[in-house]
């Protein structure tokens, strides 16, 4: 269907898909926008399905970038409603996403496991937190305790993939 809304100044060809879960006959909708008037809702529906697959790597990249941003960096969060602060939250958010990336391949390479992601990454960081804090604290008690090899297994602790 085409539509228009109040906010957005240029006329929508507008899909709406509807999923059954014929398991526990819960019904979920899926709604899909262009500005191609004159595209046909069977194609709409098979730009967006086939999108991974039809992108550049740049375009899934974005896409990636955009979901680490969203699911660990807080910008699905933030509560900003003036422009600069909104700037600011998005631009720490992609900032933290990209040094989060460049950190990946390190961590993947050092450990090598390919299969690292980013809750891998942050558990590491905070098992390395942990670590020296603890011996730290232990340090200061007893100069003479050491413990071999407790920053490996203390890390790997809180790992999704070992």
């Amino acid at each position: 269907m085409k539509c228009l809304h109040k906010e957005f100044k240029q006329e929508l060809n507008i899909v709406i898909v509807k999923k059954s879960n014929l398991k526990n006959n819960k019904q979920s909708h899926v709604v899909f926008f262009t500005t191609d008037l004159e595209l046909h809702f069977e194609k709409v529906i098979q730009y967006y399905s086939s999108r991974f697959q039809m992108v550049t790597e740049l375009s899934r990249s974005i896409e990636f970038n955009f979901r680490d941003a969203k699911q660990f960096w807080g910008l699905e969060d933030f509560m900003n409603v003036k422009e600069t602060p909104v700037q600011n939250a998005a631009n720490l958010s992609f900032f933290m996403g990209n040094i989060s990336n460049i950190a990946l391949s390190d961590f993947r390479i050092l450990n090598k496991n390919i299969n690292f992601g980013i809750r891998d990454l942050i558990s590491a960081y905070r098992a390395n937190k942990y670590v020296s804090t603890t011996l730290k604290l232990v340090e200061e008690s007893n100069p003479n305790f050491l413990l071999p090899d407790v920053f490996d297994i203390i890390k790997s602790l809180g790992r999704i993939h070992v």
